[in-house]
């Protein structure tokens, strides 16, 4: 019966570390679809979230952690993305706690746009404690 109980007790300390890695990245993930849907209601573009771009979000936070928000450009892999890291609000799985936040982040990518294209694919990531970095690659001039 000891046996048992031990046994028991692992399976729930297992069963409750899941859970609490579960329920940190369903977070993430609210956090991230409301500032997107807030993005495209402040827009005269149209952003779309591409899961594959998170890790350049993430790069964009790492190389620029320092300055906590910021804007600028950022080259990863001979490839130039703009990008923006905003402090998250305090209720930020709400779109519109992200209402001034998401017009700042939309002047500097709406810049992504290539000629009349008005569709931009962002990377969104949830970074360090309480920032959002986004990136979205920076629009290549015609050739004329």
């Amino acid at each position: 019966m000891k046996a048992f109980k031990k046994l028991m007790a692992a399976a729930l300390v297992c069963v409750m570390a899941l859970t609490m890695l579960t329920g940190c990245a369903v977070s993430d993930n609210l956090v991230e679809k409301a500032l997107v849907n807030k993005l495209n209601a402040v827009s005269a573009v149209s952003y779309k979230h591409k899961t594959d771009l998170d890790d350049e979000a993430k790069k964009a936070w790492d190389e620029n952690k320092d300055k906590k928000e910021s804007s600028g450009i950022i080259t990863i892999s001979n490839v130039v993305y703009n990008y923006v890291i905003v402090k998250k609000p305090s209720d930020a799985t709400k779109e519109n706690s992200w209402g001034d936040k998401a017009k700042k982040a939309d002047v500097v990518l709406s810049t992504s746009a290539k000629n009349s294209d008005k569709k931009i694919e962002i990377g969104v990531k949830v970074v360090g404690d309480d920032y959002v970095a986004i990136v979205a690659k920076a629009a290549t001039k015609a050739a004329k």
